[in-house]
């Protein structure tokens, strides 16, 4: 079954907006052509959250990538009932469960995956170095980028 067949399936709403049957048919279309990668500019509004969740769907496994973390949030937040995708972000979006504290322009925060990997030799719990009593899949950075990778759409940024 093609992806022209197959996305329409995935459309999260009843109806569309306009343009987004279009769109949709256009890039279904260049993916049953053996394109590999297609990429979509459209304007604010057209509703390219449900044409990327529907395309990706109806992929074996898809990634959808933003620029903007707030796109991610927008995705969990309309796809919140959808139990076929996952997200990941960098790592200075993951606290470190084991890290310390590190002072922020005054305020006293919690040390990021990212601060951790970026110091000490790296991170103990990341690299599977660690201590036997605290082993690395503690990390909620890679807990989060294993789910994601197992998930047959994953939302991501342009910094993972």
């Amino acid at each position: 079954m093609s992806y022209l067949d197959k996305w329409r399936n995935h459309f999260a709403k009843d109806s569309f907006r306009p343009n987004q049957a279009e769109m949709t048919d256009y890039i279904a279309t260049r993916l049953d052509e053996g394109i590999k990668y297609v990429v979509a500019e459209m304007p604010t509004g057209i509703g390219k959250s449900y044409i990327a969740m529907a395309l990706a769907k109806s992929a074996s496994s898809a990634y959808v990538t933003t620029s903007q973390n707030i796109l991610i949030y927008q995705y969990i937040k309309d796809f919140s009932n959808d139990p076929s995708f996952a997200s990941i972000k960098g790592k200075r979006n993951y606290f470190c469960k084991n890290g310390g504290y590190k002072d922020r322009n005054g305020k006293l925060e919690r040390e990021t995956c990212h601060d951790i990997s970026s110091s000490r030799d790296g991170c103990i719990h990341f690299d599977g170095h660690g201590d036997e009593d605290k082993p690395w899949c503690e990390c909620t950075y890679k807990l989060a980028r294993d789910i994601a990778r197992n998930s047959p759409v994953a939302f991501t940024n342009t910094v993972y």
